[in-house]
């Protein structure tokens, strides 16, 4: 595997990832500092070349797609990229959330991928508000036994984000990854 494949770039953060062993809040912090420090070079490509990696793979990722603003919104913009991008050869869209309402039908055409990824689609929802409820409502003083439970959890649940989020975006090929709320 060449260094600039997704499959090896995905293959050695996951080896970073779990080597890291956060159990509080400062730990996950400069974990996430020494992540963006080491992380590999941008790679740089002639205007061609560029469109060309993102004509071959490009996704929104939001926590929820229906018939909202936000999903219109993003529906537009992937019109537009498609317009732009396609030539001979069709863009390839990606729809990464954590939920498709049956709406959202009306605004994502057929042809654009979708993923759906348990436990991302945020907030109240993310795990029926269990975690949600426990990080703004529950009295947590910082450096508590409650509070490095909070933080392992939330730092399990992340990796295991990376894990799906990454294999799918090197296995797919998608360059250009557009968040949208999350």
């Amino acid at each position: 595997m060449k260094p600039d494949d997704k499959k090896y770039l995905f293959s050695k953060m996951m080896r970073l990832l779990k080597s890291y062993a956060p159990v509080n809040w400062d730990e996950i912090s400069s974990n996430l500092e020494d992540i963006k420090e080491n992380s590999p070079p941008l790679e740089q490509f002639s205007h061609d070349e560029f469109l060309e990696k993102i004509r071959k793979g490009l996704a929104f990722w939001t926590f929820d797609f229906g018939i909202d603003g936000v999903s219109v919104e993003i529906s537009k913009y992937a019109q537009c990229l498609h317009d732009i991008l396609s030539n001979e050869k069709k863009a390839v869209i990606h729809y990464i959330s954590g939920d498709f309402q049956p709406q959202a039908d009306t605004v994502i055409k057929p042809e654009w991928k979708r993923l759906r990824i348990n436990r991302a689609n945020g907030w109240s929802k993310w795990d029926k508000g269990i975690w949600f409820e426990k990080l703004f409502y529950q009295d947590m003083k910082e450096n508590s036994e409650i509070s490095h439970e909070m933080a392992l959890e939330v730092w399990n649940q992340a990796v295991d984000l990376a894990k799906i989020l990454g294999a799918y975006l090197a296995e797919k090929e998608i360059s250009l990854l557009i968040p949208v709320n999350v």
